[in-house]
């Protein structure tokens, strides 16, 4: 019988998927803090969380041994965070809605991902960038997005400009119903 020893390579591994792990986790929870500030609560946490780390990319850097971590955190976990969303569904509710409703929103969501894809490879989108922005706008935003990534084989920077832009365009609209709708 043999056994594997511990080498450096698994060691620094090891670390750097604990360094990843927590340098999202402590940007997670800063961002859930500051989205219960006046103004930032309208962006949410998702669009602070992303923003943080673009901040955070563009200004520290990621160390090449958290990287590890940042990816498991960004392709594991988040699928698992998905999931979860979905056990979140109310079934019933959507069944007592009826069969008209749940086809309207089929529906919807085709148009959407319809009319999204082909503005987007109009507007010079690579076809994964348009398909999963189309994705993100007809179904549920960064989760589907999330989702959907790896089925299409999209590259990493194209699942994040895709949420970012998905993030950024709901932020701009809630602000725009906000300040749009009288305030009683």
């Amino acid at each position: 019988m043999t056994t594997k020893s511990l080498t450096a390579t698994d060691s620094s591994q090891g670390l750097g998927l604990v360094q990843g792990m927590v340098l999202t986790l402590i940007l997670a929870l800063v961002a859930r803090e500051l989205s219960t500030l006046p103004i930032l609560n309208i962006m949410g946490s998702m669009v602070l969380a992303i923003l943080l780390g673009f901040t955070w990319r563009s200004l520290m850097g990621i160390p090449e041994t958290a990287a590890v971590g940042v990816n498991y955190a960004s392709k594991q976990i988040l699928r698992y965070g998905i999931i979860l969303m979905g056990l979140r569904l109310d079934i019933p509710g959507i069944l007592a809605a009826g069969p008209q409703a749940i086809l309207l929103d089929i529906l919807a969501i085709l148009i959407a991902i319809t009319v999204i894809t082909f503005l987007g490879k109009k507007a010079g989108l690579n076809k994964r960038l348009a398909t999963l922005i189309a994705i993100g706008t007809g179904v549920c935003g960064a989760a589907a997005i999330a989702a959907a990534a790896p089925v299409i084989k999209a590259r990493d920077d194209e699942t994040a400009v895709s949420v970012a832009i998905i993030a950024l365009l709901g932020t701009l609209f809630t602000i725009y119903l906000y300040a749009s709708l009288p305030l009683t």
